[in-house]
């Protein structure tokens, strides 16, 4: 044959769009109640009543008067006696996420939402095809969010995902920024050591003794030297300054999450109980449906939101990787008992698994006929609900 070799595509360059929502309890109530869109209020989570009540989230309108987080409660009625002051509503904030959630997966199936930060891997994706220029990406990215309701947001695209993070950071509390490739180390090099995300007191105070001011003098300092003064961190934060993903950083997969918002803050164990199994069902769904193969979970969190806004958390391992609902649910539901010593109504039940492991298909060599029944009622559920949506069908292992 004497036609010409094809030579191989080049691979397309990584893109990751890192997103930021600033003051998303805020946020996430006006996204429900359109009337309060472009009116000033600020939301708390204890008691009006209290004097060490302090501000947890502000509006623009309230953020344009000097109002700001963390503000005393009692400090704002003196200033501001007529300013509306609102509870935070974590189910506000819960559809928020799934509706932010269900537009990403418009743009990539590889997206993670956090309570207020999206990070989306748009490598290959129509869109990164359809923008020759990562500038108009990140404006057209910013736009879309507005359309869908945002009032504030923050776009930073870039190759690697911390310089996208980084340059979302830069553009608070409103606006979108890129990076082209190979730039990320002299674009971040001006920048100030406060850019740098989950620095700790440690490694802040390293770099005030040492007066650096820019990032690339941090850089100038050399791997090996920050190793040796801070450790693993000093490795972590030579990469952060250069702009780029520390390996394990880099192989990460997205994290998965799911919740149930209580109707009300909720005492009674039982209902409690059955809330723990609804949000186990949608963590088994939530696995199946990651990706074409599915995922699994050999580790995930679980976590009780109180209705004074406090939070307990544990970590459980599993003995195998798993998707199953009869699998997940008792190990969950112990460290729901463990978890539950205040007794006090709870108002959120919340299911994390950092680092989804990708199902492979087969069965395990040791599953009985049971466990093959229950898996395969867990994959014709998941079918249905592909079809419509979670409620589309219930769990019957959720009726006993």
């Amino acid at each position: 044959m004497g036609g010409k070799t094809m030579s191989p595509r080049k691979p397309p360059s990584p893109l990751y769009a890192a997103l930021t929502l600033p003051e998303m309890p805020a946020q996430a109530l006006a996204f429900r109640r359109p009337e309060l869109r472009g009116k000033a209020f600020v939301l708390i989570e204890q008691k009006e009543t209290d004097h060490k009540t302090r501000i947890l989230s502000v509006s623009p309108g309230a953020g344009e008067l000097g109002i700001h987080p963390g503000m005393p409660l009692f400090i704002l009625g003196r200033r501001f006696p007529r300013l509306l002051c609102l509870p935070r509503d974590l189910a506000a904030e819960s559809a928020l996420r799934e509706t932010l959630a269900a537009w990403l997966q418009t743009l990539t199936p590889a997206a993670e939402v956090q309570p207020r930060r999206i990070l989306a891997d748009l490598t290959g994706t129509p869109l990164a095809r359809r923008f020759g220029d990562w500038r108009d990406l990140a404006a057209e990215l910013h736009a879309q969010a507005h359309r869908l309701g945002m009032t504030q947001v923050t776009v930073g695209a870039a190759a690697t995902r911390i310089a996208a993070q980084i340059l979302a950071r830069l553009v608070r509390p409103d606006g979108a920024r890129a990076c082209l490739p190979g730039d990320e180390a002299k674009t971040l090099a001006p920048l100030s050591p406060d850019c740098l995300p989950h620095l700790s007191p440690a490694a802040r105070e390293f770099l005030a003794k040492l007066q650096i001011n820019r990032l690339d003098a941090i850089t100038a300092l050399g791997r090996q030297d920050l190793i040796a003064r801070l450790g693993r961190e000093g490795e972590a934060l030579h990469c952060m300054a250069a702009g780029m993903d520390l390996e394990a950083t880099a192989s990460k997969r997205p994290a998965l999450q799911v919740e149930t918002v209580l109707a009300g803050d909720e005492i009674d164990e039982e209902k409690l109980r059955q809330a723990m199994r609804l949000t186990v069902d949608k963590l088994a769904f939530a696995l199946r449906n990651r990706g074409e193969m599915g995922a699994a979970a050999d580790r995930l969190q679980v976590s009780l939101v109180y209705g004074d806004g406090r939070t307990a958390a544990r970590t459980i391992g599993l003995p195998r990787a798993t998707s199953a609902f009869h699998a997940l649910e008792p190990p969950v539901l112990l460290a729901f008992h463990a978890l539950y010593q205040r007794r006090l109504a709870l108002r959120c039940l919340r299911l994390r698994v950092s680092d989804p492991i990708a199902a492979s298909g087969q069965t395990d060599l040791f599953d009985d006929a049971h466990a093959l029944r229950q898996q395969a009622l867990g994959e014709a559920i998941t079918r249905i609900r592909r079809k419509g949506s979670f409620e589309a069908i219930g769990n019957g292992s959720l009726l006993r």
